[in-house]
């Protein structure tokens, strides 16, 4: 209830205090690892958020993408980008939308991110295009290819990425004018909407 208030300190101290029980079982004990990483994560802590979280694994293997994708973004927001490639690289092999469905959208768009950060700009411009072509209507990823292109001098590849993620809002209705800050900054710079 606390991590679905937002209250994350508050979640820490409970779930820290579940952990010191004895006798949990193994479901339990990677249920309240895995809740404890996101709150690690959620108050600035994403170091602690992996050690939590591979111990989670550790008790209950991946399965799916989506079991390993808060790690890879856990150990990129603790600068650890070799090991978050690591484990999104093996993400690659898991299905994330069901069986047969392979990788989609979220582990490519989190592999060109820590690829970015690792400044391997082109390699994260294909996990990003390899993610458009699995999901094309999620905006994120293109403005995360965005800033790759950008990154290696494409400007005119950047604003036409630009140009879609303002278009998918559109269709669903969003002001590019009232876009989050990180968004409507490039459509300023890139002249597609007035500066306030």
């Amino acid at each position: 209830a606390a991590i679905e208030r937002g209250l994350f300190s508050t979640a820490l101290s409970y779930l820290t205090r579940c952990l010191e029980i004895a006798d949990l079982s193994d479901r339990n004990l990677a249920a309240v690892l895995h809740m404890r990483a996101l709150a690690y994560s959620k108050t600035a802590e994403p170091r602690k958020a992996s050690e939590d979280y591979r111990r989670s694994l550790g008790i209950k293997p991946p399965e799916i993408a989506w079991d390993l994708i808060p790690l890879g973004i856990y150990l990129r927001e603790a600068g650890e980008h070799g090991e978050s490639l690591g484990v999104l690289q093996g993400a690659l092999v898991l299905d994330e939308d069901g069986p047969g469905t392979g990788p989609g959208v979220a582990v490519h768009f989190h592999l060109g991110w820590t690829l970015h950060e690792m400044r391997r700009f082109e390699e994260a411009i294909i996990a990003y295009t390899q993610g458009i072509q699995k999901q094309p209507n999620f905006e994120g990823t293109y403005l995360r290819r965005a800033l790759s292109h950008e990154a290696v001098g494409d400007r005119e590849q950047a604003r036409g990425d630009l140009i879609n993620v303002i278009e998918i809002g559109k269709a669903r209705g969003l002001d590019p004018a009232t876009a989050p800050a990180e968004y409507k900054t490039k459509f300023v710079e890139y002249g597609l909407i007035p500066k306030e």
